[in-house]
């Protein structure tokens, strides 16, 4: 919050959040982002640092009586998604062993006991 306050602040300075990205060595949806913030219920100015902030400043550009509502679909959205990548992979088939070629079996294991005592 007190980085927004003072993007808020140096904003009127400049006059437009692009002078003020470009002043910053930012980009114009960084100081947008942060501003968001500013507009954000005074309940959910209280969340920051428990609810992902990615999602606040997503949520502080919507009109006040429909922050709480978009904050918990966004977040509803969120779990499916991850809930999809948790979905356990399908069982794979162990893949048959080769078997050296006669005679190399001892070139073999002492080239692998070099790379394991000395790395690639």
């Amino acid at each position: 919050m007190r980085q927004a306050c003072a993007l808020q602040q140096l904003l009127a300075i400049h006059g437009s959040q692009r002078a003020l990205a470009k002043r910053l060595h930012r980009s114009q949806g960084w100081v947008s982002q942060r501003l968001a913030l500013l507009n954000l219920t005074p309940d959910l100015q209280s969340r920051i640092g428990e609810e992902p902030i990615d999602l606040l400043r997503a949520v502080g550009n919507k009109p006040t009586d429909q922050q709480e509502a978009a904050l918990a679909e966004l977040k509803a959205e969120r779990a499916r998604k991850e809930e999809k990548t948790r979905a356990p992979e399908p069982q794979r088939k162990p893949q048959p062993t080769e078997t050296p070629p006669e005679g190399t079996e001892g070139r073999q294991s002492r080239r692998h006991l070099a790379f394991s005592l000395f790395g690639p």
